[in-house]
């Protein structure tokens, strides 16, 4: 059977969903907008120069009981989830991003798939 290659929408869409149906509570990061070039085309503005390369989803998790079992770092109860599609990279500002994330015990996760989301998420 051949796998579909699912686009960035798709992804995005899938966890969203995903990450209501197991009861986190998230936020959407838009940090860019979009502006007309002269060509007729679009481009990405970043609204925040210094929120460049930030993630696309930031998620927390509703059970608070897990921190007094597991304690940090296994125990993350805050989550930066970056979105790619199937063939997918980070640019350099998301890898800083995700330097700066992790310096403060947040996990950050970079997913393809729902099946990412939930290993990363559910599954560590």
């Amino acid at each position: 059977m051949k796998r579909l290659k699912a686009s960035e929408a798709d992804v995005m869409r899938a966890s969203k969903d995903w990450l209501n149906a197991h009861n986190f509570l998230w936020v959407r990061v838009n940090n860019q907008r979009m502006v007309r070039d002269k060509g007729g085309g679009f481009k990405h503005i970043p609204i925040d120069p210094n929120q460049v390369g930030c993630p696309d989803i930031i998620a927390w998790n509703g059970d608070y009981r897990l921190e007094a079992v597991f304690g940090p770092p296994e125990f993350c109860m805050c989550y930066a989830i970056e979105v790619k599609s199937w063939r997918g990279t980070q640019q350099d500002s998301q890898k800083e991003w995700q330097a700066k994330a992790r310096k403060y015990g947040i996990k950050y996760c970079v997913v393809k798939s729902v099946e990412d989301l939930q290993k990363q998420l559910i599954d560590r």
